[in-house]
């Protein structure tokens, strides 16, 4: 459990990693990373649903991804890809965060959009 935020604590996560591109900071994590997470959800409007492994959701609006690209190598690497609304995604299982802001998913239709979420350099 962390320390409680210093009063009028409003910095999100994107704050945290932003700072972190400027050299003001190292890492992100421990309490800061804490408070952040809980600052995000304060913002959240109540009765807010969270994704649980397993879960399958829709894309409501389309969207930005952050896409992985997993190899056999001792270090992968990633890029950006993009979900149209109506894309099915099943949640990943493993996080321990009952209230996740950031969740690893695989798209249903993961074989035919593959070559949209990963370059053809990297499949190779």
């Amino acid at each position: 459990m962390s320390n409680p935020p210093p009063p009028g604590w409003n910095k999100t996560i994107d704050d945290l990693f932003e700072e972190m591109k400027q050299g003001k900071r190292l890492f992100v994590g421990g309490d800061e990373g804490d408070w952040a997470r809980d600052y995000e959800r304060s913002l959240l409007p109540p009765g807010t649903v969270f994704p649980r492994g397993g879960q399958v959701w829709e894309v409501v609006d389309e969207c930005d991804v952050q896409v992985d690209y997993i190899f056999a190598a001792p270090a992968g690497c990633g890029g950006n890809g993009g979900l149209r609304k109506g894309e099915r995604v099943r949640i990943m299982t493993g996080g321990t965060d009952p209230e996740p802001l950031i969740v690893f998913f695989l798209p249903v239709r993961y074989d035919d959009l593959h070559d949209t979420l990963v370059p053809a350099k990297r499949s190779q």
